[in-house]
């Protein structure tokens, strides 16, 4: 089995954070509540460049812009975005009504 190491950045303190913890889970925490998205985004890449992570997963569209211009910033690192909430499979044009 490949020796991985799991490094996480949340955005804010709770649940989540407590349950990576429990698996000794490498977390950092860049509280949303208390960082402007500039010092977010400035943050992140200061982290991103001391991690050097293989790839970067995304969730929410907030992560999924500062995390994918962070990880081209950083080192042109390969990212992965999930949408969450994001409507699965509608038509762009629906069909009328009879």
């Amino acid at each position: 089995m490949p020796d991985i190491t799991v490094s996480v950045i949340l955005l804010n303190h709770g649940t989540l954070e407590d349950k990576l913890r429990e698996q000794n889970i490498c977390v950092e925490v860049l509280d949303e509540t208390e960082l402007s998205s500039i010092r977010i985004f400035t943050s992140l890449i200061k982290a991103l460049k001391r991690l050097k992570p293989n790839i970067i997963h995304t969730h929410r569209n907030k992560e999924n812009i500062l995390g994918s211009i962070a990880a081209k910033i950083a080192g042109n690192m390969p990212s992965l975005r999930t949408a969450h909430g994001a409507p699965e499979h509608r038509p762009i044009i629906k069909k009328p009504h009879k």
